[in-house]
Order: C-alpha cells, then structure tokens, then sequence
C-alpha cells in the first residue's frame, strides 16, 4: 500500500475514534423535522454512523458473487449470497436490532424504489445482509421484515453464516462496522447497486443520499424499448 494511502486510512480511523468516543459520552438528541437523514442517524449514543468506507477490497471490475458463503434467510432458508445473481441488486449490511440507522437504510432504499421506472423496479432485487448472526435468527430478522411492511417477493433479509464470514462480505463491499461495549454497532451507511453478474456499479455512501447517487445509474440499466 501507497504511504500516502496508508496514512489516510490511519488518519480516518483516528478521526473516527474521536468521534466514537465524544459521541457515546453523551445522549444524542432526536433529530427535528428540519434536520437531514445524516443528522438523524444519531438518535442514540450507541448507533453511529462511521465515516466514509475505503473502497472494496477487490479489484474494480470483480464480481463480489465470488465470496462463496450462505446466508440464513428470514424464513430460516440457507441461500448463496448470489441468490439475486441475473438481477440488477442493492445490498448493504445491517443488524436488526438497530435503533436509528438500520431502518432510515430501509426508507432510503424504499425511497428509491418509488423513482425507478416501474420496468426496471421489477427487476431489481434488495439484499440486506446482517453481521449480528448471533442475535439476527430467522424470527429477529421476520420481526423487521413486518415492522417495515418489506416486500418479500424482491427483498431478502439474511444473516451471515459468522462473524469472520460477515467481516470477509463487509471487505468486499468496503463496508465497515465496530462493535461497542454495550453490544451494540457503529457501522457505515453504505449502499451498494450491483449489476447482473455481481459487479459494483455505483454506491451511496451517506444516508439519504441513495437517490442522488444510485438512481442515475438504475435508470442506465434500464432495458431499451423496441422501436416499432
């Protein structure tokens, strides 16, 4: 690795230790209505969204459907995490337990949705993949799946199959999460669109951004009409 590159990286977990440790000393307030989604995000002292991720581990260009592990579903299914391969996916990671950021991903994606093109929408495919697989059990995740009125027929919501196994999907994603003293996360807000085969083609890196920076790109996909 680059010296230069190295030490950015230092510098951001640096920064991001600072910000952990004044942020947890104190309770957040609720965000008003003025506020943005970021701002919103800390509603509590223990869920934190981190900074920015450093990029995906793997090379640009590279399918993440090479990460060869099973998720358990919220139907307690055992699918491949390329369950969604031959659809245009967003995946991103979380944990159900989560007070603030975890479902202010669900609104964002949902928001989303409701601006793709209608053909394009029924394309698409959603997977959220937990890295709390010790509490995230079938039932915790079913829980979510109807506190957030989730469309089964093109979400999924799944736990990796460990901890080891959701750190080695997080380095792929270039996602990143910390667990804390009390048993909760901080963890980054990232939301990745991949295209058929598993390639990253555009990535929302700050909550309530997804629109901005995703939809252009989902809109690209979209299939070309025939001219009659």
């Amino acid at each position: 690795m680059p010296p230069a590159k190295r030490f950015a990286e230092r510098l951001v977990f640096g920064l991001f230790s600072l910000f952990v440790g004044a942020s947890c000393s104190r309770r957040e307030t609720t965000a008003s209505s003025g506020e943005s989604l970021a701002s919103a995000s800390t509603v509590t002292p223990t869920t934190i969204v981190m900074p920015p991720t450093p990029s995906s581990s793997l090379p640009k260009g590279e399918s993440v459907y090479q990460v060869d592990m099973n998720l358990t579903d919220q139907d307690g299914k055992i699918v491949p995490f390329d369950t969604f391969r031959g659809h245009p996916t967003i995946v991103t990671m979380f944990y159900a337990t989560c007070r603030s950021a975890c479902p202010l991903l669900v609104r964002d994606i949902k928001s989303l949705e409701e601006q793709v093109d209608p053909t394009m929408r029924d394309r698409m495919r959603i997977l959220f993949v937990s890295f709390d697989p010790k509490r995230d059990t079938p039932a915790k995740l079913m829980e979510m799946v109807q506190k957030h009125k989730i469309d089964l027929s093109r979400w999924k919501m799944a736990a990796a199959p460990s901890d080891d196994a959701a750190r080695e999907l997080a380095a792929v994603l270039g996602y990143q999460f910390r667990q804390l003293p009390d048993g909760e996360f901080s963890h980054s807000a990232r939301i990745t669109l991949l295209d058929e085969n598993g390639v990253v083609v555009g990535q929302a890196d700050t909550l309530g951004q997804a629109n901005t920076d995703l939809l252009p790109e989902i809109e690209r996909r979209k299939p070309v009409q025939p001219v009659h």
